[in-house]
């Protein structure tokens, strides 16, 4: 169960979301674009937020 974790938990596994979640924000803005709507910002900046925090908690992994 360690090993788990710490695949989904490491510098692999961040890159593998920041590029989906990079293809889901370019999916939002080109639905509102097409739709005519308004782009939901703010729902977006949550998981980029939680990426940043990640990466942050990685750092300091590593400094350690």
């Amino acid at each position: 169960m360690k090993q788990f974790i710490q695949a989904i938990s490491g510098k692999k596994a961040l890159y593998v979301v920041m590029a989906l979640a990079v293809i889901a924000t370019v999916l939002e803005i080109v639905t509102s674009i097409r739709n005519g709507t308004n782009t939901d910002w703010q729902g977006m900046a949550v998981y980029w937020v939680a990426i940043a925090g990640w990466a942050a908690c990685l750092a300091e992994k590593k400094k350690s």
